[in-house]
């Protein structure tokens, strides 16, 4: 496989389908088929051609589940419908000048041993806005997506740099609903595997804001949060040679990373996928937001646990 910024290691296709009990490509062909032929009778969903790629890596981060790519194929259009907002803005170069020297996001170009993508995020200084922060949430959208067209792997493993926050501009900043509506996308609508998410803070505010975040992904997610006062407690989960430099690693900044993949984001053919991806909605919108923004998508009422594979 061949990226502009992702690399792989020479067996992470193989180890990838065997760990995700897809070891023969016949059988990978078989539930790919049966998809497409499941997609053509979905007369509610405006999208069924998705690739045999996009296909394949969803039944990868499904474990080969069949039943379990419908439920999330008809969930992501379902919240595509109900949360338009966090899906609508398609120019990943353009369209997000309220993070410029505010934030910077970053999927890591080299794999875990393990085969997990590292998703990096720093917040770079003073200057976050609540527009800045709901652009940072937006963003990640390109990510899933991206991970879903062009990525194999087992899951994510997810850092958070705090160390230069402007605390109060932070909390002002934050609003829970978006970001537990996030969660709920990037849990059930992406079916996103996450190993851990590890957050560098020594800021006692800070690490009460993680804690309610925990709460938010569920216990199960929970135990799998890692709080580090600084990057050397880091290095003991994520070796060195794939961080980047902010985080005492020998990888490009993630900076530089950022403005990179702004760069492969807003190329022509990724708009154009981004764009007809935002189109991929449900035509029950009324229907379906009642049906299933309750218990199915955890968005109504308070913020509700979230459960994850």
């Amino acid at each position: 496989m061949e990226d502009d910024i992702l690399k792989f290691h020479p067996d992470t296709v193989t180890v990838v389908r065997k760990w995700n009990n897809l070891e023969r490509q016949e059988e990978i062909d078989q539930l790919v088929d049966s998809l497409r032929d499941w997609l053509k009778k979905q007369y509610h969903l405006t999208k069924k051609d998705y690739s045999r790629e996009y296909l394949e890596r969803c039944l990868i981060l499904t474990k080969g589940s069949v039943e379990k790519v419908k439920i999330q194929i008809g969930k992501i259009c379902s919240l595509r419908t109900i949360l338009p907002k966090i899906f609508q803005n398609c120019d990943a170069r353009n369209g997000y000048n309220s993070l410029n020297g505010v934030g910077a996001l970053a999927l890591l170009p080299q794999l875990t041993e393990d085969h997990y993508r590292i998703f990096t995020l720093k917040i770079l200084g003073d200057g976050l806005t609540k527009k800045a922060y709901a652009d940072g949430v937006s963003f990640i959208i390109f990510f899933c997506e991206y991970l879903r067209m062009r990525d194999y792997v087992n899951g994510l493993v997810i850092i958070l740099d705090y160390r230069d926050v402007n605390v109060m501009e932070y909390l002002t900043a934050i609003d829970f609903t978006e970001v537990h509506s996030f969660i709920t996308i990037l849990v059930h609508g992406y079916g996103m595997r996450i190993k851990n998410i590890h957050a560098i803070t020594s800021s006692k505010r800070l690490k009460a804001i993680v804690d309610i975040l925990k709460k938010m992904f569920g216990p199960k997610m929970a135990s799998r949060f890692q709080i580090h006062d600084d990057v050397k407690t880091l290095h003991e989960y994520v070796p060195k040679n794939i961080l980047p430099s902010e985080l005492g690693g020998e990888e490009r900044s993630i900076v530089t990373l950022f403005e990179e993949w702004r760069d492969v984001l807003s190329n022509e053919s990724n708009k154009q996928f981004f764009k007809e991806m935002s189109r991929a909605v449900s035509n029950e919108s009324s229907r379906m937001k009642e049906k299933l923004s309750g218990m199915d998508l955890g968005l109504a009422g308070s913020f509700r646990s979230l459960s994850v594979d």
